[in-house]
């Protein structure tokens, strides 16, 4: 997370995006995997705690405008949905009731 963060807020960085692709990772060698959600929850609060005694900074997400590159198969559409849904719930969570339209994706 520390090399993502910094690397979008370098002043010149781009965020690009690429349709189609994906990440796949296991924060600190996969202790997730078999967690409960309340463990999950501890353990990553423990984490958000060790980032800020480190860096002296509360954990934010950068707020950089990804550019998208390439195409959505088919067989992503749904997932793609639900993550949308739920980067609205956040964003209204956060009081940003801006409306988004299809000029804002690049």
């Amino acid at each position: 997370m520390d090399t993502y963060i910094q690397a979008c807020e370098m002043p010149d960085s781009e965020l690009v995006m690429l349709l189609g692709e994906g990440t796949c990772h296991q924060m600190h060698g996969g202790v997730m995997t078999g967690a409960t959600e309340e463990e999950s929850k501890k353990k990553l609060a423990a984490w958000t705690a060790e980032y800020s005694a480190i860096r002296n900074t509360p954990l934010r997400m950068p707020q950089k405008a990804p550019r998208y590159i390439g195409h959505v198969p088919p067989s992503a559409v749904q997932s793609i949905l639900v993550s949308a849904q739920v980067a609205t719930t956040r964003l209204t969570s956060l009081g940003d009731t801006r409306k988004h339209g299809a000029e804002d994706i690049r």
